[in-house]
């Protein structure tokens, strides 16, 4: 028994349509909401609208597509869509070429690898605890450390610098820094001594108008799902004026003095 309609499916556009016997691939496409190039109107003198065929039958080669189309085309299963007709349900593959450009746009598209860049890089370290041999501070200790792994130190913010030798002895000489990057440069600014395999999760952005900060503390109290756990939000005032952090626990921010 013979069928009255088939289904075709288009790919890689990821249309399928069901249509009579007598409609051609292209009336097919156009039916599915797809755009294949045809210059000439559906006649078949510019052979721009190449299928091929992936699965299923189709009605036999017309002249004009073995004039239009080469035997190593015609050999890989492509046809002409304003010529061939389905007589059983199908699968085509249409090539980019096939397609007008704003369809070609959807299922097109370019990879570029960008490589990462973060401002705020963490760093795992562990220092070996002071001895009768090694009398050093643990600020410089902890500064020849990094440069072994090729960070250079510029500064320590005064907080993180006075709960440094209380936090690295609690957490057995081993800690996660947060070092920031100091305008592009190799040089590093410590902003935190975290315990180890903490997450650098947080918005960091430096303000230097107070009404502005109220706002996005307003916009991410509302919002507590864009704020990690425990995060930090750089606020301040003025450009001088000594910069505020606030610590995010349970969905409530809490100011403390930036690092």
């Amino acid at each position: 028994m013979t069928s009255s309609s088939y289904t075709i499916d288009l790919e890689p556009v990821g249309r399928r349509v069901q249509v009579g016997t007598k409609s051609t691939l292209l009336a097919a496409a156009q039916a599915a909401g797809v755009e294949l190039v045809a210059v000439c109107g559906g006649i078949g003198s510019c052979g721009t609208c190449r299928v091929r065929l992936m699965t299923g039958e189709l009605s036999p080669l017309t002249l004009i597509e073995e004039v239009e189309l080469g035997l190593d085309e015609i050999a890989a299963g492509f046809r002409l869509a304003c010529q061939a007709r389905p007589v059983s349900d199908v699968r085509l593959d249409i090539p980019p070429e096939s397609l007008t450009t704003p369809q070609r746009l959807q299922v097109e598209g370019q990879g570029v690898e960008v490589g990462l860049d973060p401002v705020v890089v963490p760093i795992d370290l562990h220092l070996s605890p002071p001895s009768l041999f090694d009398l050093r501070s643990d600020t410089t200790r902890l500064k020849a450390a990094l440069a072994e792994q090729g960070f250079v130190i510029q500064t320590i913010a005064l907080p993180v610098l006075a709960g440094l030798s209380e936090g690295l002895r609690a957490q057995d000489w081993s800690a996660r820094l947060a070092l920031r990057r100091v305008d592009g440069k190799a040089a590093k600014n410590l902003v935190a001594v975290l315990p180890p395999a903490s997450p650098l999760l947080g918005l960091l952005a430096w303000r230097y108008a107070a009404s502005m900060a109220r706002r996005l503390r307003t916009w991410l109290q509302f919002c507590p799902r864009l704020a990690p756990c425990w995060g930090w939000l750089l606020t301040s005032a003025q450009p001088s004026s000594p910069p505020t952090w606030l610590t995010w626990s349970a969905g409530k921010p809490s100011p403390r003095m930036a690092p």
